[in-house]
């Protein structure tokens, strides 16, 4: 078998792929045989519509164009080709050129033409991983048909066009993150998005790019994307068709397709498995195993009215079950201790429910516990994000009766001290004296404590108490924005105002500052404030009013006329948020 000239496999791969160039309606072919240009080989001009008319252009791909012969028996989808790094240095200089070649089987007219697409992301791994090398073996793939050609041109000037404004510190970021203010997202042709079906992209080596604020590009990745996750505009049911779940996702991997509804299932539409973990929170999780149980009973759940059959072992079940029953008796207790709060259980571990369990039991069982403490007291237990307030009361053996401090308690029993700037005031009304961090907690009946003060006759003294509890409430407000504990808290301001004329004034700027914090701070209000501003001398009075009616530059002259200590003071009030 004779040498087959090189220049006639070169003329012959260049007919081959202008033949294939002439069947894409908008792309005009310039590439020739013989090209004495230093590193390319001509180029394909693209229009939009009649590429008879100037006007019509859009861009221009520079391309090079090799042809090559083989002996082997079969044409693959892929193959190589092997380039000087003076040609990939000159690449890298016009930001891009389209490698094309034609590959011939030996006495044969059978050929494929390949190609790679070698952008600036491309070029400069090559130069980085053969650094010491005259060649570089290229990765090509196979053109399928003429419209797949004009995907690759049209993909390949957009990255073009998105990379030369890249330097190469931005390329290669593997693990790519979108942090606030910036966006991720495939480069693809207009046409390749009409009925785009984004499971076509698994299996796909895609670039992907961040974006700042200005739609400047700031990182990229390229490889095969192994999985895309869809939502689903579906809905789970069961077979009364009610519905169950409607945020339903769509994982698409290379070999098989899994839906997710709730925290703990995943559904293999490959294999038809059902997996299960449970997870989420309290109710999250009480919604998965209700949905299990019925799934069992029935023995098929629905998607879009389709169903699914579904086998669970009774073993399996039986976990299950025993697991729903405990969490269900778990939310009544908890009900029954106020805690409406939905607990975030994909954080506790064991020894966190079973501290619950403990203090659960205390208090329900009056089982007496052993607490490093000599006196009767107030507290508080933090279990994740569950907090409980609790009165623990000593008995003869040194050990401590728990209730719970806000049900129930006969708060009238002891007598409380509470010491104010000016003097000590005593109380009966255990309701009286509890700071912020109380108010904190997640089992406050709010319900009992307007009942308590719905009827409760207040001293002198006490009023100061209950004004003094309104500004505690309000803290924590401010930490936790808890809207249950302002609506208390303007409840008893309320009630002040109603029982108690001779402090108007500041019962007002507290239920002023309450309705700040609710946005619902009327023209009437700010009108009752000026009055209220105008009317005292007390600079204090003033600065809260000019605070709650946004006067910062008033505000800001009469803290001047505020001595150091009295600021420093003013500075623990919850108005202070506002200065």
């Amino acid at each position: 078998m004779g040498n087959i000239s090189s220049k006639k496999t070169e003329q012959r791969a260049i007919t081959k792929i202008n033949e294939l160039i002439d069947k894409i309606e908008s792309a005009d072919g310039h590439i020739q045989s013989n090209d004495k240009s230093i590193s390319w080989d001509g180029t394909i001009d693209f229009y939009h519509g009649n590429i008879d008319k100037k006007k019509n252009f859009q861009f221009s791909i520079d391309v090079q164009v090799k042809g090559r012969t083989t002996n082997n028996k079969k044409l693959t989808d892929k193959s190589y080709f092997d380039l000087s790094v003076i040609d990939m240095q000159n690449f890298l200089k016009k930001d891009g050129t389209l490698l094309l070649m034609c590959l011939f089987k030996r006495e044969s007219d059978d050929f494929k033409i390949y190609f790679s697409s070698l952008l600036p992301y491309h070029i400069n791994n090559y130069l980085k991983n053969n650094a010491s090398s005259d060649t570089i073996r290229v990765k090509m793939k196979e053109i399928k048909n003429a419209s797949h050609l004009e995907s690759i041109c049209r993909n390949f000037q957009i990255d073009k066009e998105i990379q030369k404004k890249m330097n190469q510190n931005m390329f290669n970021q593997e693990n790519l993150t979108v942090e606030n203010g910036k966006v991720a997202r495939f480069s693809l042709w207009d046409k390749d998005m009409q009925n785009f079906n984004p499971q076509k992209l698994v299996g796909m080596s895609k670039f992907i790019y961040t974006f700042d604020e200005h739609e400047y590009p700031i990182g990229a990745s390229f490889g095969i994307i192994y999985n895309i996750i869809e939502n689903l505009n579906a809905v789970i049911s069961d077979t009364e068709k009610e519905i169950i779940y409607k945020d339903i996702k769509l994982e698409t991997k290379l070999n098989e397709q899994l839906i997710y509804f709730g925290n703990s299932f995943n559904f293999n539409l490959t294999k038809h498995t059902f997996n299960i973990r449970i997870r989420g929170s309290l109710l999250e999780r009480l919604k998965d195993l209700h949905f299990i149980n019925k799934a069992f009973i029935n023995k098929v759940f629905l998607i879009n009215e389709k169903e699914f059959a579904v086998e669970f072992p009774e073993k399996e079940f039986t976990k299950f079950k025993t697991l729903l029953s405990q969490y269900e008796e778990l939310k009544q207790i908890l009900l029954k201790h106020n805690v409406n709060k939905d607990l975030n259980f994909d954080e506790w571990q064991d020894k966190d429910f079973d501290k619950l369990n403990i203090w659960l039991t205390a208090i329900e069982d009056k089982v007496p516990l052993n607490l490093k403490s000599e006196i009767s007291l107030i507290g508080s237990i933090t279990i994740k994000d569950l907090r409980l307030s609790i009165m623990a009361h000593k008995n003869e053996e040194g050990s401590f009766y728990i209730e719970n401090l806000w049900n129930n308690i006969d708060y009238k029993k002891y007598v409380f001290k509470y010491q104010t700037n000016e003097k000590e005031i005593k109380t009966n009304n255990l309701y009286l004296t509890l700071n912020s961090e109380a108010y904190l907690s997640d089992d406050i009946n709010f319900d009992e404590m307007r009942e308590i003060f719905t009827d409760y006759s207040l001293s002198d003294d006490e009023y100061e108490l209950l004004n003094a509890q309104v500004l505690e409430i309000i803290k924590a407000y401010d930490c936790n924005k808890n809207s249950n504990l302002l609506s208390y808290a303007k409840f008893l301001i309320n009630n002040l105002l109603e029982k108690d004329s001779d402090s108007h004034d500041i019962y007002y700027i507290n239920l002023c500052q309450i309705l700040k914090r609710e946005n619902k701070l009327t023209d009437e209000e700010v009108k009752e404030l000026m009055n209220i501003k105008t009317k005292n001398s007390d600079v204090e009075i003033q600065l809260c009013c000019s605070l709650l009616m946004d006067s910062k530059v008033e505000a800001s002259i009469l803290i001047k006329n505020i001595d150091y200590q009295t600021m420093e003071s003013f500075k623990t009030y919850p108005i202070s948020i506002y200065l």
